[in-house]
């Protein structure tokens, strides 16, 4: 990966993005995954 995608389903409650290539994570872009851990 080399950008967060931004369909991850609202009920996601473990999101692991380690071992990508993504240097950047824009202010807000969980910010509909309310369960997040």
């Amino acid at each position: 990966l080399d950008k967060v995608p931004w369909d991850f389903p609202p009920d996601t409650t473990l999101l692991d993005l380690q071992n990508n290539k993504i240097t950047e994570i824009k202010e807000g872009a969980f910010k509909n995954l309310k369960d997040l851990h």
